[in-house]
């Protein structure tokens, strides 16, 4: 008889047997030697997906502060073209170099009420200031509306559905109505 036992067993689950003197494959599995391998195989994935997992996080993160730093940029060049816009005289040169800055932080058709609302406040500039107020008021809706898409670009490339958002929408409204705010 070898010094090999039918109770050796390899680590994939097959065990090298020999019986009569002739070499077998058995089929014998040694059940640590299993959760071992499967263990070790679901480690390796969950540290592979945390891994994809960690680097999307880092890149949302990173764009989410990019866009709260552009945001707050277009929301400063808005806010001092409007109070250019409203002093009595303003200065046009002042007025084109703050609509310059704001074109460089946006394109596409959301912008383009914006652009167009910018311009008609120079065009006007020499208005009275009643007149003004109607300039005043789109220009500002336009801004809003393009901070507004902005700010929900950014929650859905986040990760915030529009469902969790509407759900905290009613949350925060149902503790303002409640607070007095």
């Amino acid at each position: 008889m070898s010094v090999w036992s039918k109770s050796y067993t390899g680590l994939i689950g097959l065990a090298i047997v020999q019986e009569n003197e002739v070499w077998k494959m058995g089929t014998e599995v040694n059940l640590g030697d299993l959760l071992s391998a499967i263990t070790a195989l679901l480690a390796v994935i969950i540290s592979v997906f945390s891994y994809f997992l960690s680097k999307r996080r880092a890149t949302i993160e990173h764009i989410t502060v990019n866009r709260m730093d552009w945001i707050k940029e277009v929301r400063r060049l808005c806010g001092d073209f409007l109070l250019e816009f409203n002093r009595d005289p303003a200065n046009v040169d002042k007025l084109k170099e703050l609509y310059l800055r704001i074109q460089l932080y946006g394109y596409g058709k959301p912008y383009e009420a914006l652009f167009q609302a910018l311009e008609a406040c120079i065009d006007h500039v020499d208005d009275t200031s009643h007149e003004k107020k109607e300039f005043t008021d789109k220009a500002l809706l336009c801004a809003q509306q393009v901070l507004q898409d902005v700010w929900w670009r950014m929650k859905r490339e986040a990760g915030i559905s529009e469902r969790a958002d509407n759900k905290m929408k009613k949350l925060y409204d149902s503790r303002s109505k409640t607070s007095g705010a």
